[in-house]
């Protein structure tokens, strides 16, 4: 199963994100502030891109809750990257186009130099833009993965799991005769040690974010509506 390029896991953001090729003059903007640092318009827009390319999703059919998504997401790799401090270095680039090779692997229209090149134009994206963001990914991940990634699973844990959700799977599709419990433990281990470590990074982002102030910026026209409204309701109280 393919690693999303994302860490899994509010208010409105409506992200305007400019056609492939768009050459007018793009004026950023602070969308968002973690605990003072700024996460601008076009690193939010470059995040949506690289994901709707990673995932294979048309840019034109990214939701308003998907752009949402993606800002809350990194407001967290904030957080992290905040808790992180200069511990972790990011990946060196032959590890990097490594997990690009995987993608493209697994991306149709990019199985040669030119579609891949193609491919990026169409989502308004450099090759070097793109390692960023998964090199950045990747330097999260390993983060998370040394902070809240258990090393070792109960071997009850396993048998409950193996008896209660494996093997019902497995005959709800049909196959017979199962595997033995010692054929499938390493599987069913990683796959509690995922279950874990999302659980456990999910409670931690709560508490980063309890501790944290977190401020999202309202877009300019509902910023300057708003200051409309403040000073009509001023005058009327004259």
């Amino acid at each position: 199963m393919r690693r999303r390029f994302q860490l899994g896991l509010v208010l409105l953001l409506a992200l305007s994100i400019p056609p492939a090729g768009y050459a007018g003059e793009i004026i950023d903007r602070v969308v968002a502030t973690v605990n003072g640092v700024p996460i601008l318009q076009s690193e939010a827009d470059q995040a949506i891109r690289c994901e709707a390319l990673l995932e294979g999703r048309a840019l034109d059919a990214v939701t308003p809750s998907q752009q949402q998504a993606v800002l809350q997401r990194l407001i967290e790799q904030e957080l992290l990257r905040q808790q992180m401090g200069n511990d972790f270095h990011l990946p060196d680039a032959k590890e990097t186009q490594a997990y690009l090779q995987q993608v493209r692997a697994q991306l149709p229209q990019a199985q040669n130099d030119e579609s891949w090149q193609a491919l990026l134009r169409q989502y308004g994206l450099t090759a070097n833009e793109l390692a960023e963001r998964v090199a950045i990914q990747l330097q999260i991940t390993k983060f998370i993965e040394s902070r809240v990634r258990p090393r070792e699973i109960d071997h009850t844990a396993v048998q409950t799991y193996y008896q209660q959700k494996f093997l019902p799977q497995l005959s709800s599709h049909g196959a017979s005769p199962p595997p033995p419990l010692g054929q499938v433990a390493a599987q069913i281990q990683e796959i509690l040690r995922q279950e874990q470590t999302n659980d456990m990074l999910a409670s931690w982002l709560r508490s980063l974010r309890r501790q944290s102030h977190i401020e999202i910026k309202p877009p300019p026209a509902r910023a300057a509506a708003a200051g409309q409204e403040s000073d009509q309701s001023e005058g009327a109280g004259k």
